[in-house]
């Protein structure tokens, strides 16, 4: 294993703690970030593809574990990243805008969560249409917003105003 791996493997494992623990209570019209999905954005736009794989496997798998989910998240985050690899500008090479950002990270926040939510219909995990448009919008706009807030924070923390 390379220290990279053991690296993102531990940052990635906080996050989904974060995840599990923390950021589920703090709910904004009954809608969820997914803290753990903006770090596997993370992972996709600064690493290969293999790696990122490989990486967003893992904690996809703990993050079923944790959930009692049944692969659905292992499933649907690993799927996801696989088609949007290409579409996802690398960090270190591109600037990119706020509003560049939120649309970003809205596309593949509906994506993952479509597919969250299609194949949790097969297996009956949630039974309502409230909760089916209120996961798939109001989390992914979650997710977005709090995405594109800690881009610009990062952004400013780097001096890159």
């Amino acid at each position: 294993m390379s220290n990279s791996f053991v690296k993102d493997f531990f940052w990635g494992l906080f996050f989904l703690v974060l995840q599990v623990v923390l950021v589920r209570h703090l709910r904004l019209f009954e809608a969820e970030a997914n803290l753990l999905w903006l770090y596997m954005i993370f992972i996709a736009a600064t690493n290969e593809r293999t790696y990122t794989i490989i990486t967003v496997s893992v904690l996809a798998l703990l993050h079923d574990a944790l959930l009692d989910t049944w692969g659905v998240y292992l499933f649907a985050n690993v799927l996801v990243i696989f088609v949007i690899y290409n579409f996802l500008p690398r960090i270190s090479e591109n600037k990119l805008l706020t509003g560049q950002v939120f649309v970003l990270l809205t596309i593949s926040s509906l994506l993952m969560n479509g597919l969250i939510l299609l194949l949790s219909s097969f297996i009956q995990l949630y039974g309502s249409d409230v909760f089916f448009w209120q996961t798939l919008i109001g989390n992914s706009l979650y997710t977005a917003l709090l995405g594109s807030f800690l881009y610009n924070f990062s952004s400013a923390a780097k001096g890159n105003v």
